[in-house]
């Protein structure tokens, strides 16, 4: 998920508070880059939170960190995580290693954030993370529901077998695609030596897109290019897998995810459109193929941009997960 662009489209503009800059922070919390050698410190606070939306995790916020800005620091037995951009610093929920957030944790990323000048705007909250913060500071903060970066999921099995009615659709575009192009086309999965093959098959497909593009969607772009780079760069590391489908001996399509507990998660999809059918060919073939005992298949967010959200809304999710920034400019200290 490209939470840079969740931030931005949130509406939360004015997040530092006077002309305060990073460099002149005095800051009660220690916050350093993100690095891969961070995970073995990193993941037992991450796991302890069951978070169920998709841009927490390591990998996540690991192959985005260059965009993002992503920054930790540990304290008081808890990680507390922040991403900047240019005029905006946001917090990410504060993950006690226990699990069990505390007031005392919850107004020290509060602090922080203040002891700069920053507005202190927390990002990514779950349902279940907002009544963790409820529990502990019933008062003085205030959320905004960000509709457009609400993640799809669905279970495993509708994507693998298609099966009922409301699939006729989709099972139709895989069949098309597998008579039209048979004895053609192969789906393997990804290997990391694929990378500039990857790089190729999206410049592509930016090139048909660019001339329809914003600034900010072109920005946008740029990011995610970056990140398959960075993907690439520690895919067994990070326990990332993908697939590819080859048209001809070339590839035409390719997919990444990660696997945590029972859910696989989608984070990149592209395929060249003169295929017909090829969308939903990889999508059901990465479903089955990508990771093994799989309940669930989360899908990521549609960005308020219509031809996604059809798209997602066309697979029938089985559920959403609702998303929250929380605004504690009204928070008072504990007396």
């Amino acid at each position: 998920m490209n939470t840079c662009a969740c931030a931005a489209r949130s509406g939360e503009d004015g997040l530092f508070k006077g002309n305060c800059k990073v460099a002149e922070r005095r800051d009660l919390l220690t916050f350093k880059p993100l690095a891969l050698m961070d995970r073995a410190v990193m993941e037992p606070y991450i796991q302890a939170q069951n978070f169920k939306n998709s841009e927490l995790t390591f990998a996540d916020m690991y192959i985005w960190r260059k965009s993002w800005h992503v920054e930790w620091a540990i304290a008081h037995d808890a990680l507390f995580m922040r991403m900047r951009m240019p005029g905006k610093c946001l917090m990410y929920p504060v993950m006690p290693r226990d699990g069990r957030l505390t007031r005392e944790q919850l107004e020290l990323a509060i602090q922080d954030m203040r002891s700069a000048g920053l507005r202190p705007v927390m990002t990514s909250v779950s349902d279940d993370y907002l009544e963790r913060v409820r529990a502990v500071m019933p008062l003085g903060w205030r959320e905004t529901e960000l509709i457009d970066f609400e993640d799809y999921v669905y279970r495993a099995n509708d994507l693998i077998t298609l099966q009922g009615r409301k699939y006729h659709g989709k099972r139709n575009h895989v069949a098309r695609f597998m008579r039209t192009y048979e004895g053609r086309y192969l789906y393997r999965p990804l290997r990391a030596c694929d990378m500039n093959e990857c790089l190729r098959l999206w410049d592509r497909w930016y090139a048909e897109r660019v001339g329809g593009m914003d600034m900010d969607q072109r920005l946008e772009a740029a990011q995610e290019r970056e990140m398959i780079v960075e993907a690439f760069g520690a895919m067994h590391l990070l326990g990332l897998r993908g697939g590819v489908v080859e048209l001809d001996g070339e590839m035409a399509a390719f997919t990444l995810g990660e696997c945590e507990r029972d859910t696989m998660l989608v984070r990149l999809e592209k395929a060249l459109d003169q295929y017909e059918g090829i969308y939903a060919f990889i999508n059901r073939e990465f479903a089955e193929h990508g990771f093994e005992g799989i309940s669930w298949i989360n899908r990521e967010e549609d960005m308020g941009i219509p031809g996604l959200r059809r798209s997602k809304q066309s697979y029938y999710p089985d559920h959403m997960v609702k998303k929250y920034q929380i605004d504690f400019s009204d928070a008072e200290a504990h007396a």
